[in-house]
């Protein structure tokens, strides 16, 4: 599971989000992994292959976080990337 990634205001814009997210999909290119980012974030993580994910199917550990992070008044989804998925059929 993609976890806590962050880009200080300064520095977005830049690619470095990107770049960040390119280096960690090539080192988990064959296995599955999800991400629960905010949902104006969805077009980005999809630049990688994350597709968004209907809440019922998320594994339960992620239904879990989705409940805590929307109590807190956060809009966020889940979303996953299958494993075996090239970075250079993206890029």
């Amino acid at each position: 599971m993609l976890r806590g990634m962050r880009v200080a205001p300064a520095y977005q814009r830049r690619g470095i989000g990107l770049g960040l997210l390119f280096a960690f999909t090539r080192d988990v290119e064959n296995v599955a992994c999800f991400c629960v980012p905010y949902s104006h974030l969805a077009a980005f993580y999809a630049t990688a292959g994350f597709t968004p994910m209907s809440d019922a199917t998320a594994p339960s550990f992620l239904q879990g976080r989705l409940r805590e992070y929307r109590s807190l008044g956060l809009d966020v989804l889940v979303m996953q990337r299958p494993s075996g998925r090239s970075m250079e059929a993206i890029c």
